[in-house]
């Protein structure tokens, strides 16, 4: 496992974390598959840490801030239209340990 997963991986939630997980794979590979076909198509992977949506309503963080949602959409929808293949929010949150 790869240091920012170990940081980043939080309890009772392994499906869900399993899922984002899969994704990084996914989009990267697709978009690897859409340049090779030579396609116009953006990929983004969306990687936030939590976003206030009320699925995370008993999660306190003591270094990184629940997002807002709507800024997490404006940072994801301005990562896509520069052609981003990532969007990681906040930026450097894999480098800590929360739990």
């Amino acid at each position: 496992m790869r240091q920012w997963e170990e940081k980043t991986s939080t309890s009772k939630i392994a499906a869900y974390v399993a899922n984002k997980y899969a994704i990084v794979g996914f989009t990267k590979t697709v978009s690897l598959e859409m340049k090779q076909q030579k396609r116009k198509v953006i990929i983004n992977c969306a990687m936030p840490f939590y976003i206030n949506t009320g699925m995370f309503d008993e999660l306190k963080s003591r270094i990184v801030p629940i997002l807002d949602p709507e800024k997490a959409s404006n940072k994801i929808i301005s990562n896509i239209e520069k052609g981003k293949l990532r969007t990681p929010m906040p930026l450097p949150y894999w480098f800590f340990r929360l739990s």
